[in-house]
């Protein structure tokens, strides 16, 4: 399983890219608009100590970086197992650009802890 990756066109990342401060971050939005132009994603998740569980993840694509997007997830094509999360497109596509990092990094799709954490509505412990 692969990630293509098409670039957004400049008029749509200069609308996103006040929302991105890092730099480093911020090379990777064209990429993430362009995923996020998709409105699907396939991927895993991967649990420690036992095996990934794959996902289907699915958006409604909005306009502009403060429409809000509805996102859909089936996990292990279970209907038992869906989630739906909305938030504001600029967050969302900042998950993406995270989804884009690890996949560059470990080719692994797949998205960080922080947004399942939403997702499933659990509160992440905070280090002392």
């Amino acid at each position: 399983m692969g990630l293509e990756l098409r670039e957004a066109p400049p008029q749509e990342v200069a609308m996103y890219a006040p929302y991105v401060r890092d730099v480093n971050r911020r090379a990777q939005l064209p990429y993430a608009l362009g995923l996020y132009k998709t409105g699907e994603l396939v991927g895993e998740r991967l649990i420690e100590g036992g095996p990934s569980v794959p996902f289907v993840a699915t958006w409604r694509v909005a306009n502009t970086p403060l429409d809000f997007t509805l996102c859909k997830f089936i996990f292990d094509n279970q209907p038992e197992l869906s989630y739906e999360l909305q938030m504001v497109n600029n967050e969302f596509v900042s998950y993406l650009i995270d989804v884009i990092n690890l996949y560059k990094e470990k080719q692994l799709i797949d998205f960080p802890t922080i947004f399942y954490s939403k997702l499933f509505r659990i509160e992440l412990s905070k280090p002392e």
